[in-house]
């Protein structure tokens, strides 16, 4: 395995904590990470506490690689790349549509029915879904 640079840390996907803070009437943020508690930035905007948090991160992995000491790796870990391929088939969606066309042509007493723009009948089965 390769040594871990500078770059190869900042590329990690290390968690965030996210803090709003009230002082004084003006509201600013504070971000740090979870895996680094040490690591924190701060600003008035989230974009400004970001960037610190950054700057920090920075400062602190150039200090432990050049003294030599272990970063603490991050708990999620990113997927490997394997380099196959995996070829999957979906078959078309029904249609919302399609299911009340075939609800239409089975006839049930127990199911409401609608008419639409066209004037054709549709029969729903009760309870209509919700639209998402």
């Amino acid at each position: 395995m390769a040594p871990r640079t500078l770059g190869t840390y900042r590329a990690l996907p290390y968690e965030r904590v996210w803090e709003t803070r009230d002082e004084d009437g003006r509201r600013s943020f504070v971000v740090r990470l979870a895996e680094i508690p040490s690591v924190v930035g701060g600003g008035a905007t989230k974009d400004a506490a970001f960037r610190a948090l950054l700057d920090a991160f920075d400062d602190y992995l150039e200090w432990r690689l050049e003294d030599g000491l272990p970063i603490a790796e991050p708990r999620r870990v990113l997927p490997q790349q394997s380099g196959k391929q995996l070829k999957v088939t979906i078959p078309p969606a029904r249609t919302d549509i399609q299911e009340y066309q075939e609800a239409a042509a089975t006839p049930d007493p127990s199911r409401e029915t609608r008419a639409d723009a066209d004037t054709r009948i549709y029969r729903y089965p009760a309870p209509v879904p919700a639209l998402a």
